[in-house]
């Protein structure tokens, strides 16, 4: 059963009441199958806090035969013509393309991020990526050493075998295009954990392509980090470690990488602050700061501007201009006015010590205990907060 059919795409006005959740598979070896435990984990929109789908909780048997199934495949397809298989990749941005709609509505619904100016744009860079290394695949080429007359000296590139990739859950689709070409490109095969918040759009990508793939080459596992990319990152005849994600997850990887002496691939987050001084306390300024924090994706991004450090002498003002409500508000919007991870952050902001500066709770005059208000209901309005006791 093909996954589009499996998850068919639901629509705003279907969200509130999903009376019966969608049944998405994972796939190994060419087929769509459920986990060996036979347990499910709940998709979320995150928007809504409603159930979207369910999808199996993978663990370290099913990690067991989709790597069982990329080293099958693996003799054949690194034997494959460079020139074919970029022709393949190339295949898969084409049809990539056509379902992009499709493709970007289901990133936005699992993950919040805003549709028009995320979600989309996610799409058009995952085909982008499989158009690239399609063209790539035919120029893998080694190089001649002239050491001297009589001696012939070369380097080649051959493909490393397995490679197993985990990847997050704010740019899922993305990501995974980054993992799965290149390594298809140069001729090894691959295991990829989804993350188990937003592994939907990779299952869609995983489907497309697959109707141009032989089987194996591409597996693609769902479940929680510590079953299921745990036993990915400890099997013996994975080669190769591609991890991004968060840097204390990192660290295990690297760890689980050097025990086995395979290499490893390591993208991990930051706390990357936007430093303004005097000179630049300006409208232009402002709008830079916001757009830097990376609002369209719930500001889930490596790249974010997650802190913002102020010279005293236009901390106030500077704040100011910040403080644009319907700017910040109409960012925070995946799919009509939904808020996607807002309230979950804004509850741990204050918990974690920030003072609330605009927005965010709603108030009736006067003092408002924040914390309070923070445990009795959610976060309705966009929030700004100011003054951490702690940087993390």
């Amino acid at each position: 059963m093909a996954v589009a059919e499996q998850m068919p795409i639901l629509a705003e006005a279907q969200l509130a009441n999903v009376a019966e959740l969608r049944h998405a598979r994972m796939l190994i070896d060419g087929a769509w199958v459920d986990g060996m435990s036979g347990e499910f984990l709940n998709v979320e929109n995150p928007a809504k806090r409603c159930p979207i789908a369910r999808v199996p909780r993978g663990d370290t048997a099913d990690v067991n035969g989709a790597v069982a199934a990329a080293a099958k495949a693996f003799p054949g397809w690194s034997k494959t013509a460079p020139r074919d298989r970029g022709r393949m990749l190339l295949r898969i941005a084409e049809a990539l393309e056509t379902r992009s709609e499709e493709l970007a509505r289901t990133i936005a619904l699992e993950t919040g991020n805003a549709l028009r100016n995320q979600a989309r744009p996610e799409v058009r860079l995952a085909v982008d990526i499989f158009r690239y290394f399609g063209g790539l695949a035919s120029e893998l080429k080694g190089e001649t050493i002239p050491l001297g007359e009589h001696m012939l000296s070369y380097t080649r590139r051959e493909p490393i075998g397995v490679v197993g990739a985990i990847i997050p859950w704010n740019a899922p689709v993305l990501v995974g295009a980054l993992k799965i070409a290149p390594a298809l490109c140069a001729g090894n095969t691959i295991v990829l954990k989804a993350a188990e918040d937003a592994p939907l759009g990779v299952l869609l990508m995983a489907e497309i392509s697959q109707e141009f793939l032989p089987r194996g080459v591409l597996n693609v596992l769902t479940g929680l980090g510590e079953e299921c990319g745990g036993a990915l990152a400890e099997h013996p005849l994975v080669c190769k470690l591609s991890f991004t994600g968060s840097t204390e997850v990192g660290k295990i990887i690297m760890r689980a990488a050097a025990e086995r002496i395979v290499p490893v691939s390591l993208e991990l987050g930051g706390k990357s602050p936007s430093i303004v001084y005097p000179d630049a306390n300006e409208d232009w300024a402002v709008d830079g700061v916001i757009a830097a924090m990376r609002f369209t994706r719930q500001s889930q991004s490596c790249t974010a501007g997650s802190r913002l450090f102020l010279h005293a002498d236009i901390f106030d003002s500077f704040l100011g201009k910040f403080a644009k409500p319907d700017a910040i508000a109409e960012a925070w919007r995946p799919i009509g006015r939904d808020h996607g991870y807002r309230q979950h952050y804004q509850r741990k902001a204050v918990q974690e010590g920030l003072r609330l500066y605009r927005g965010g709770f709603a108030t009736q005059g006067g003092t408002t205990d924040i914390r309070r208000l923070a445990s009795q209901r959610g976060a309705t309005e966009p929030g700004l907060f100011r003054d951490p006791d702690r940087f993390c």
